[in-house]
């Protein structure tokens, strides 16, 4: 017998679906149109990808770039993003945190000097060159000790690891192509989602908002699913 789940809309509606359902075969039986501008899941307020099957009965809500938490999920794609675009152009750059906000997304680095207006526009052009290449985002459960070797090089990472298995036995490293990250999730499925990226400054942050930590470089940026929402922006 093949086990069911109970799935809760945010109207209150109700309806079965067969164990493991993933996000975007949800969207697809409602309709055409919800999957192709589904980003995200909500499940049981905890966003997730879309490829992420659902185990448990759940309140779900699919998310598109009409929310808060849809216009979040692409932005939090686009900082891993420029994570790699980072590291690929300035190998020795360590990567810190990388968050959506609420108007865009930042991500701090450890460099030896300051990123300069002409690296954010290298920067810009590397992350397009990596969104056109319709990278799928891959997301893997790994353990403490797994964790702590995948980033044996990088301090930072080190200790939110040991700062998050305080409460969790497993953690998450999401990959776009080769490069990975430690990270809750919350993305869109692949950078092909991203259609027009902007990176808008640079400026020093400490290591945790305390000045008693090392000052780091931030970026931020925005992302967009239309070019001409970009352009609109500008």
């Amino acid at each position: 017998m093949v086990q069911k789940i109970k799935l809760e809309f945010p109207d209150g509606k109700k309806k079965e679906f067969k164990f493991g359902i993933t996000g975007l075969d949800v969207a697809k039986s409602i309709g055409p149109r919800l999957a192709k501008d589904a980003l995200a899941l909500k499940v049981n307020g905890k966003t997730l990808e879309l490829d992420v099957p659902i185990e448990e009965n759940a309140k779900i809500k699919i998310l598109t770039w009409d929310s808060i938490d849809g216009k979040k999920a692409l932005w939090h794609t686009a900082a891993h993003i420029l994570n790699e675009a980072v590291q690929t152009i300035f190998p020795n750059a360590l990567p810190t945190i990388g968050p959506p906000i609420e108007n865009g997304f930042y991500f701090d680095f450890d460099v030896d000097t300051p990123f300069t207006p002409a690296d954010l526009k290298k920067i810009e052009e590397k992350m397009k060159d990596i969104i056109a290449k319709k990278v799928v985002i891959k997301r893997k459960v790994v353990s403490k000790k797994e964790g702590l070797k995948l980033f044996v090089k990088n301090k930072y990472k080190k200790e939110l690891i040991e700062e998050f298995s305080k409460d969790k036995k497993n953690l998450t490293v999401y990959f776009t192509g080769k490069f990975f990250d430690l990270c809750k999730g919350g993305h869109v499925n692949d950078t092909s989602k991203i259609k027009a990226v902007k990176l808008l400054k640079t400026g020093g942050a400490y290591w945790k908002g305390s000045e008693k930590n090392k000052m780091l470089q931030r970026i931020y940026g925005l992302a967009f699913p239309q070019q001409k929402e970009l352009d609109e922006f500008l």
